[in-house]
């Protein structure tokens, strides 16, 4: 499942782990801003490698002097930003799809195609593909600059060990979200949760070398959680964003579109709930424990 990206090796110290995953994720982003010919699917693929680089960040925070570790993780999410003007229209008009195709011919399904032809105006608008251009080459460039870094960074500390600490720092955040979550169950509360929930998972596919059984579980777990919640979201700014164009209405919540958004909401919130009880049922310091026995077992000779 994550054989294809490099993984944390508790036999190379911290220095060699962070310099090397980190030039990893700079080399495959630039690959995919330079592609030709180029769509879309390479921003995703690029702005991936800086959320990974991220992740990585978070595990390397006891490792890393504060101040430093704010740079690197702003840096990174700086990147992504400026590659994200269109995606959340990108996200919208791929949500829409199924709802056009369950509303039947009538006012309201000519309703939803006049939301989605704004969207594709307001797309065609922002879709400028010079602007774009320039805007990868800039990132490129930046990239590139932190590339020739790289290799001269003097970490804090040398064992991989210190991976395990952020990490448990990680799972303790998630945990501390999902119980605000459950206290105050709201879309903001659930994103909240979601951008979590996502830098743990990221950070399990980084160690799962360690014990892959053991860690793909974790991994399913969490991929199924945090593309839930992403979902979710996705449904949020589609609800968000119909309720706007249609705020002339004087009975919005009759409408077909909104009950269905609500539904498939409501069906994503049970099954997150459920899944998070069953994931976050154990301490931070139980989760630390059974990282510690994994590299322990990893490092027994063979």
């Amino acid at each position: 499942m994550t054989s294809a990206l490099p993984k944390i090796n508790f036999k190379k110290s911290f220095e060699k782990n962070l310099s090397g995953l980190a030039a990893y994720f700079v080399r495959e982003a630039m690959k995919e801003l330079a592609a030709t010919p180029f769509n879309a699917s390479h921003i995703h693929k690029a702005r991936l490698q800086f959320k990974r680089f991220r992740a990585l960040v978070r595990m390397a925070r006891f490792g890393l002097e504060k101040e430093e570790s704010r740079r690197l993780d702003h840096f990174f999410r700086d990147q992504g930003r400026a590659l994200s003007s269109l995606r959340d229209l990108e996200v919208m008009l791929e949500s829409i799809k199924p709802f056009i195709k369950a509303i039947p011919l009538g006012e309201e399904h000519t309703l939803l195609t006049r939301f989605r032809a704004r969207l594709l105006d307001q797309q065609k608008k922002l879709h400028k593909k010079e602007k774009e251009a320039q805007a990868r080459r800039e990132v490129i460039h930046r990239l590139t600059r932190m590339q020739e870094e790289i290799p001269s960074w003097k970490p804090q500390e040398e064992s991989p060990w210190v991976f395990l600490s952020g990490t448990r720092v990680c799972f303790n955040a998630c945990r501390k979200r999902f119980r605000v979550l459950k206290k105050a169950s709201n879309d903001q509360t659930l994103h909240n949760w979601r951008k979590e929930v996502k830098w743990l998972w990221y950070q399990m596919e980084l160690l799962s070398d360690l014990w892959p059984v053991r860690f793909d579980a974790w991994i399913n777990d969490l991929k199924t959680l945090s593309q839930g919640l992403g979902r979710h979201h996705d449904l949020v700014l589609l609800e968000s964003a119909f309720l706007q164009f249609i705020q002339e209405e004087k009975e919005i919540d009759r409408l077909l579109i909104i009950k269905k958004i609500k539904k498939e909401k409501s069906d994503i919130e049970a099954k997150v709930y459920s899944l998070g009880n069953l994931f976050f049922s154990v301490k931070g310091s139980c989760f630390y424990r059974q990282l510690r026995a994994c590299v322990k077992e990893f490092e027994k000779p063979t």
